[in-house]
């Protein structure tokens, strides 16, 4: 239901270290995230917000982490 190791539940620990505390969220907005998967999943978008009581209706957020991850990772300082 989650599809095992690469699903939402499993990935929510890597977006929120990928944010390195950032809220991305207007990024999440321009590539659209909420009108793909749902409001449920923006919380992805800024996780150090906290990603508490994860359940069912966020499984369809794992179709939009590429994005996340890419709008993380669009801030990240090296």
């Amino acid at each position: 239901m989650d599809r095992g190791e690469c699903g939402i539940f499993n990935v929510a620990p890597f977006l929120e270290c990928a944010s390195q505390g950032k809220d991305n969220s207007e990024c999440c907005r321009h590539r659209g995230i909420v009108q793909k998967t749902g409001p449920q999943c923006e919380q992805f978008c800024r996780p150090t917000q906290g990603l508490s009581a994860l359940g069912v209706q966020h499984i369809v957020c794992g179709n939009a982490v590429g994005d996340m991850l890419h709008c993380h990772h669009s801030g990240v300082r090296v």
